[in-house]
Parts: structure tokens; C-alpha cells; sequence
């Protein structure tokens, strides 16, 4: 039993992946969100921000609406009557499934040019042409390394002992 909740791990685990998979279950060219484990990113991801006990809060508000039976129509009933909740869930379950490799295999299938992380490629930037990309208005100052001169901090009580090192 989940300590925090009262509801068994696998009941939990379950509801969760029929909940990824009514928002996104998949066709011919995308996996299924389970198919991916993005149930199990989306349970990490909600117990560190929204805390421990958050994916067996949203286990039981899916299956209270009826998540098990008709899952389309208790995720939108929990949007609708707990929209922290699912918003919270729906944010870390779609970074889940779009950082997936199948996922991003699948995108890249259709031609898209999809760069999933900055590196090592990067992101396709022009160069720069200071013409256009220096700033007009000249803002903020330095002091040059040449120009920099300690401060005397004798007159400060508290800083006088260490003032010397």
C-alpha cells in the first residue's frame, strides 16, 4: 500500500498508464505514451514538484471520474474539476513523451528536422553580423582588471579583523 494514499503501487501504476495513454495513446506512426515509459518519467517528475504523494493523487482523481472505464472522458472530467492537477500532470507527461527517442524517431520519420537537444548541433543561428546584432543603446559599465583597487575595510568593526589577509 501507497503510505501516503492508502492505494496499492500497482493500482496506482496502472490508472497512471491508462491516463497517458487516453491523452496520448498512439497510431500507426507515434507510440503509444506507455509504449515509451513516459507513465513512469511523468510519476518521477510529479513527486518533484508537485511532491511524494502527487501520482497516486492523480491515480485516484482518474479513476474516481471514471478513468479505468472510459479514460477519454475522465481526463477531460479531471481538467475540467481539477485543473492543478492535470496541468501539472499533462506538463511533465508531454516532456516525458516528446524527449522519448521513439517519439522523436517518429517525428524525424515524417521529414520534420527535429534537433532534440542543443547539443551536439546545436541550434541553427546565423552568424553574427554586428551590424544588426550589437545593441543601439550602449548600457552598463566595467571597471578595467588595471584599474581595480582594494578597498579599505579598517573602519568597518566586524570586517577589521580580516581586513589585513
Amino acid at each position: 500500500m501507497n503510505k501516503t494514499s492508502g492505494t496499492a503501487p500497482e493500482d496506482v501504476t496502472r490508472a497512471i498508464v491508462v491516463f497517458v495513454d487516453a491523452l496520448l495513446p498512439g497510431d500507426e506512426v507515434f507510440p503509444s505514451a506507455s509504449a515509451v515509459g513516459a507513465h513512469g518519467v511523468l510519476a518521477i517528475r510529479l513527486r518533484e514538484t508537485e511532491g511524494p504523494g502527487a501520482p497516486a493523487a492523480l491515480a485516484e482523481a482518474f479513476a474516481s471520474r471514471g478513468g479505468l472505464e472510459t479514460p477519454a472522458e475522465a481526463a477531460a472530467r479531471m481538467e475540467a474539476e481539477a485543473p492543478a492537477l492535470f496541468d501539472a500532470a499533462l506538463l511533465a507527461l508531454y516532456y516525458a513523451y516528446y524527449e522519448a527517442p521513439a517519439v522523436i524517431a517518429a517525428i524525424r520519420s515524417l521529414g520534420i528536422v527535429y534537433n532534440d537537444a542543443p547539443q551536439p548541433q546545436g541550434y541553427a543561428m546565423r552568424p553574427f553580423d554586428p551590424a544588426v546584432d550589437l545593441p543601439a543603446l550602449k548600457r552598463g559599465w566595467f571597471v578595467a582588471t588595471s584599474d581595480v583597487s582594494r578597498v579599505d575595510l579598517t573602519g568597518i568593526d566586524f570586517l577589521a579583523a580580516g581586513a589585513g589577509q
